[in-house]
């Protein structure tokens, strides 16, 4: 099966670090053991931080101060298009409401889009390549998608406060040649 890992051997060094700014050396780390291909990384309004692991699938919320992730997402090392399952996931968006928008793209492209308790609501897609970075400007209701083999930004309509706007496209940005 396509996307499907031979060797599950996961990182067995924390992955996660937290440096001291002025001297650049280690305060701390986590995730010793959890990941397999870290990818994304996104700290969100309360302090939580989120990890994308592309090879796993999986997307992880640890709460803040802890080192047990609170919530996952998809099945370690099944790759899928469903609620239940992602393809390489890159990037996580997160509300102030706790919805989470996760950029499913090397597989998928999509944007999975899920309640704070982790449900699956809704899928956003569009003529994209690889979605591969997401952001939220949440008092904009906009989502913006970086389409990165496309060479593309779209931002659409989040659906957060107007759901009749989800999806729709409000500007897109292309790399000039």
């Amino acid at each position: 099966m396509k996307n499907v890992l031979r060797e599950k051997k996961v990182i067995a060094e924390d992955t996660i670090l937290t440096l001291d700014a002025d001297k650049g050396k280690v305060k701390s780390g986590f995730g010793s053991g959890l990941f397999y291909m870290p990818h994304g990384l996104k700290i969100d309004h309360e302090g939580n931080t989120w990890v994308t692991d592309v090879g796993m699938h999986q997307v992880f919320k640890f709460n803040r101060g802890e080192t047990k992730p609170s919530l996952v997402l998809g099945e370690a090392f099944v790759p899928g298009n469903d609620a239940g399952h992602f393809c390489k996931p890159t990037s996580v968006a997160v509300a102030s409401t706790g919805q989470i928008f996760v950029a499913d793209g090397y597989c998928n492209n999509r944007v999975a889009v899920y309640d704070a308790a982790g449900s699956h609501m809704h899928d956003i897609t569009g003529d994209w390549i690889v979605v591969h970075s997401i952001v939220l400007f949440e008092n904009e209701d906009t989502i913006c998608i970086a389409n990165r083999e496309g060479k593309t930004v779209e931002c659409l309509g989040a659906g957060l406060r107007s759901p009749q706007f989800l999806g729709q496209t409000s500007r897109q940005y292309l790399r000039s040649r």
